[in-house]
């Protein structure tokens, strides 16, 4: 349902921008939810990771990252401690478009 809303909103407007931030508000807002109530399933990290995903290519394409450096810093921040692989790969995502180096 999430997927075909941001598909439909991707279809109504011609902002990056406004794509970025709906994207990276269905994370924030899955990672609080994780961070809230426990583990999720393999589909629910699935879709949160392809939204953080395509976030970090809009921002890459359109040279965005002094805009949202700091916000997604701080979402890679509350991913830790989920399991999964799912924090390893927040930084992942977050090191290739950043460019930031994370302690191993």
């Amino acid at each position: 349902m999430v997927r075909k809303i941001i598909s439909d909103f991707k279809k109504t407007t011609k902002s990056n921008q406004n794509i970025i931030d709906l994207l990276l508000f269905h994370v924030e807002q899955g990672v609080d939810y994780t961070n809230e109530h426990g583990d999720i399933d393999e589909r629910f990290y699935s879709s949160i990771e392809s939204s953080f995903d395509s976030a970090m290519e809009l921002i890459i394409k359109d040279n965005l990252y002094q805009d949202y450096q700091e916000r997604c810093s701080t979402i890679v921040s509350h991913t830790d401690g989920i399991g999964w692989g799912f924090h390893d790969r927040f930084k992942e995502l977050h090191c290739l478009t950043f460019k930031k180096d994370y302690p191993q």
